[in-house]
């Protein structure tokens, strides 16, 4: 697999998330309250109402930009966007605390679209899933996988996934894989967490997510 693919496996560690758009938009919008909804992909999940998000342009600018801001500039914002479709998009992502908060780890579920209609192999959620693990293998990170790819549905959709293990900074983190397969992309859902607390606060988000289509 070629860079994109690549752009999830260290998702858990960056700020991805969510701010207000048009209705049409593929950037995940705050409809109401502590609900994002993505028109594109017809989905929908609930932020914990004390948890803290991140604008997805400003993700977006800093995938394809580095640290050149394009404040104000909407045509620019959107060719950014569709660049990104070509690719990878960031959906949403959900930190229980800001990122870069020292001495935790910071639990928090995140999503990514990732563009596969450059991958005929990958037909299938656990098609994607496998790519994951291939990549994660053979990384410099240590990671343990603790499952083979299985399968569940999250939101109504098919989806494959994996759980790994590693350790990062004398904490012990798990983290759960999904991969969700929908109109020539894969949607990635990560979560990450070092405790049952966690465990639990990550699963009610991805009991929020609902597609409806």
């Amino acid at each position: 697999m070629n860079k994109p693919i690549l752009l999830i496996i260290f998702a858990a560690f960056v700020s991805i998330a969510c701010t207000e758009s048009d209705s049409d938009s593929p950037v995940t919008v705050n409809s109401s309250g502590n609900t994002y909804v993505n028109s594109f992909f017809g989905m929908s999940v609930e932020k914990p109402a004390d948890w803290y998000s991140q604008s997805a342009e400003e993700t977006i600018m800093l995938q394809q930009q580095g640290s050149k801001v394009l404040s104000g500039d909407d045509k620019n914002m959107e060719a950014m966007i569709e660049a990104a479709m070509e690719s990878s998009l960031p959906l949403f992502g959900f930190f229980e605390n800001p990122p870069g908060t020292p001495g935790t780890i910071n639990t928090n579920v995140l999503s990514v679209a990732e563009n596969i209609k450059m991958y005929p192999g990958i037909k299938k959620p656990c098609d994607y899933v496998n790519a994951v693990k291939e990549i994660l293998d053979k990384g410099q990170l240590n990671y343990q996988f603790d499952s083979d790819c299985q399968t569940t549905r999250v939101g109504g959709k098919a989806s494959g996934y994996m759980d790994v293990s590693l350790s990062v900074a004398n904490f012990d983190v798990s983290q759960r894989y999904y991969a969700i397969i929908s109109d020539g992309y894969a949607i990635s859902l990560i979560q990450t967490y070092a405790d049952e607390q966690g465990a639990r606060n990550v699963a009610h988000i991805m009991d929020s997510i609902h597609f409806d289509r």
